[in-house]
């Protein structure tokens, strides 16, 4: 998967019926197909009565095959073909080594297995490793609190390929590692799966790929993780569908959003919530400063980790993200074709360092971090995205929605939009940095800025409403190369101090206007009283920025919510503050439109 997305323009999606989509003028993406990814086999999860029977029972294991070892509670398969264990092994361990082009298939059919120190299940060597669980069945591997073998640490570990398939459930307990670990191709087709582990809860060095099943997964770390450090074609996740229950580190916590007020003076809290007074700097310094004990003189003190700044790739501070409490979490690409998720994260509920596609299913996700990250680009083509918690709802070097319904609530930025490279973060436009919105639904609600690009925002299409900041110091529209709209739905309201409108490429009609409005419906309507449109807001504001096909140049429109309204004659394309450049937008806005009624400070 060569980042795949990275350069694709969202003016044009269409999804053809061979499994292709269309992506702008620049790109047509072939989609990945199941079967191409999952082997009719890895799908069956069928076996038939010439299977060899392995009984386990308490500390050892019955079996009439010869190619099964068992001594002192380890059972060693030593030949390719298929194998139905049923049973409990109180303490012992299911290994499978046998010749690397034989495959061989591990039937659970009412098992339980822990190893008090180790895996419950270890594939050494073999070509491929199919665990089947048997319809009805009800199986159980678990590890006792210890892994003393070096490099073995989670209760299912293969060094090689793994697909599980079948009907049955399959609970994994592992109190002081991972629950499956995988060195190749992590791959499951279909069953129930209940997943505890003080680790990850999957992990796999090539490709995590999910065709179906039903998974509950509460880690202490991330819950799904593909990582490959050498190729960037590998560590890739695909979904193409399953039901999704995942809770990481403990989930996203409480949700607070701090927005200061847009008037008055503004104090900074400590950190037991109080105002703290700034230091009295009047005076002498004080003589009798005490250095640290281990200051040599002539040395500078070494500086505390300042963690991960804004513009930086979190590489830049942390080769691998190991302590990580991720949701989904891939080296290379992440693609979301089907399924039902139900996210509850103390990190990014999905994070690609390559890139993300959202094709279609239903996400709804509580994050204390980002909700969908990649250092790419972030596609949404359809399907149904709710960001119930953020500190940035979507994050990327390029953000695309081209269909489907998005819906964020964000402690600072709604949209993010930064380079990956780690440049700093200035007020001149990032190269290859954008946002484009040509279809589909977004609502946004943030405490930071609502829409923020750190290159260009196109719009051509959707609909899109931003509540932005009630803080002067970020605005519900934030860009640093151009923002043009020539299609679709605009209402972004927000506070005034950072408030931006459209440059004046834009071509299709749109305006900024003051109104102090709160929550409500913001309605529009022409000078003979027919409304243009009507959007909700979830929050005070002081600007609200208009764009939609219905406004023409040289007409007269009055904007209200509740008892505000305000009078704005359309005098250009782009009319309201300076337009153009992001550069100067930043800060205080320029000339308004005359307006009138009761607009507050208007």
């Amino acid at each position: 998967m060569k980042r795949l997305y990275r350069w694709i323009s969202a003016l044009l999606i269409s999804v053809l019926l061979c499994g292709t989509a269309a992506i702008g003028r620049a790109a047509t993406v072939e989609l990945p197909q199941l079967n191409d990814y999952l082997t009719v086999r890895d799908l069956a999860g069928y076996w038939d009565a010439t299977a060899t029977l392995i009984s386990l029972e308490g500390d050892t294991a019955v079996t009439a095959s010869h190619v099964v070892s068992v001594s002192e509670g380890v059972v060693t398969i030593l030949d390719g073909g298929v194998y139905v264990l049923s049973g409990t092994l109180d303490d012992g361990q299911v290994v499978v080594d046998v010749k690397d082009d034989e495959k061989v298939q591990l039937v659970l059919n009412g098992a339980s297995i822990t190893s008090s120190d180790s895996a419950a299940i270890v594939v050494r060597q073999a070509d491929k490793v199919f665990i089947t669980l048997a319809e009805g069945s009800e199986n159980t591997l678990a590890n006792g609190g210890v892994f003393s073998e070096e490099g073995v640490d989670a209760v299912i570990w293969s060094d090689e390929d793994l697909t599980f398939n079948g009907t049955g459930t399959l609970a994994i307990d592992s109190p002081a590692g991972d629950g499956i670990d995988g060195n190749d191709d992590v791959k499951f087709a279909s069953g129930a799966y209940v997943i505890t582990a003080a680790g990850r809860g999957v992990d796999s060095n090539d490709s995590i790929r999910i065709a179906d099943g039903n998974f509950t997964v509460t880690t202490g770390g991330t819950a799904f993780r593909a990582s490959h450090t050498s190729n960037d074609a590998l560590g890739c996740i695909f979904i193409w569908g399953g039901d999704f229950m995942i809770t990481t580190g403990g989930g996203a916590g409480e949700f607070t959003v701090q927005e200061n007020v847009m008037d008055g003076p503004q104090s900074m809290p400590d950190f037991n919530g109080e105002a703290m007074t700034p230091p009295d700097f009047s005076g002498e310094m004080p003589t009798d400063m005490t250095p640290p004990e281990d200051f040599a003189e002539g040395e500078m003190p070494t500086p505390p980790d300042r963690g991960t700044m804004p513009g930086e790739s979190a590489s830049e501070t942390e080769s691998e993200d190991e302590t990580a409490c991720k949701g989904f979490k891939a080296s290379g690409d992440i693609f979301i074709i089907g399924g039902t998720f139900e996210l509850d994260t103390a990190d990014d509920a999905f994070h690609a360092d390559g890139d993300l596609l959202v094709f279609d299913g239903e996400i709804t996700a509580a994050s204390s971090d980002d909700g969908l990250h990649a250092d790419g680009s972030l596609t949404v083509v359809g399907g149904k995205v709710d960001i119930a918690q953020s500190s940035e709802g979507m994050e990327a070097e390029i953000i695309v929605v081209a269909g489907g319904s998005v819906s964020i609530l964000a402690s600072d930025d709604g949209m993010n939009a930064r380079s990956s490279t780690g440049e700093k973060e200035t007020f001149d436009a990032q190269e290859g940095v954008r946002i484009e919105i040509s279809g589909g639904t977004l609502s946004v609600n943030a405490a930071g800025d609502g829409i923020d690009s750190n290159g260009d925002l196109v719009i051509t299409g959707g609909t899109v409403v931003v509540c932005g900041p009630v803080s002067n110091m970020n605005g519900a529209l934030d860009y640093n190369g151009t923002a043009t709209v020539s299609g679709g739905t605009v209402v972004a309201a927000g506070a005034s101090g950072m408030g931006e409108n459209f440059s004046e490429s834009s071509t299709q009609a749109a305006f900024l206007v003051n109104l102090a409005g709160d929550a409500g419906e913001i309605h529009v309507s022409d000078a003979e009283g027919n409304e243009i449109l009507a959007m909700k807001v979830d929050k005070p504001f002081e600007t609200v920025v208009i764009s939609s096909s219905d406004l023409a140049v040289g007409e007269t429109y009055i904007v209200t919510c509740g008892d505000a309204s305000a009078e704005i004659t359309l005098t250009d394309t782009v009319t309201g503050a300076d337009s153009g450049s992001a550069a100067g937008n930043h800060g205080p806005m320029g000339s308004q439109p005359e307006t009138s009624g009761e607009a507050g400070e208007a």
